[in-house]
């Protein structure tokens, strides 16, 4: 879960992955009146019961696999958006993880005013290769 630097129509804000190991993940906003809202059960419970409802679609075929990354960056032209994405997650061969970009509209983040169709960022050092989780990289910051 990440925290936009800034609230959103006087509301905190925040991107994160809904369902990360029940798949399929989706990447979604949740927005706060009051900082203790973060930590509420009973505001996650009524949250996820309308998941749907504040996911930003970037997945591109039902078999991927999304994940939020890096707080998004605020441009003139949109928050810039960095995340990973998974082809194939549901019927292998994964192609695992290869970050992506999306610029998200500045007052509704659900809103995608575009995005790549290739990778920002690919496994290809030795250490993203092989290992215990191989192929993979982490968009886990950025700054502008």
């Amino acid at each position: 879960m990440s925290l936009l630097p800034e609230k959103i129509n006087g509301r905190y804000a925040v991107v994160l992955t809904a369902n990360t190991d029940i798949t399929p993940s989706k990447i979604a906003v949740a927005y706060f009146d009051r900082e203790e809202q973060m930590w509420s059960p009973s505001y996650w419970r009524d949250w996820y019961a309308s998941l749907n409802q504040n996911t930003i679609h970037l997945q591109r075929s039902p078999k991927d696999h999304v994940e939020a990354g890096a707080p998004p960056i605020k441009t003139k032209d949109g928050w810039l958006f960095i995340y990973s994405y998974i082809h194939n997650y549901l019927s292998p061969p994964a192609v695992f993880l290869e970050l992506k970009r999306a610029l998200l509209d500045l007052q509704d983040p659900q809103k995608i005013i575009a995005r790549t169709e290739k990778p920002l960022l690919v496994p290809q050092e030795t250490y993203e290769k092989y290992g215990k989780v191989p192929n993979i990289v982490f968009p886990t910051a950025a700054h502008s």
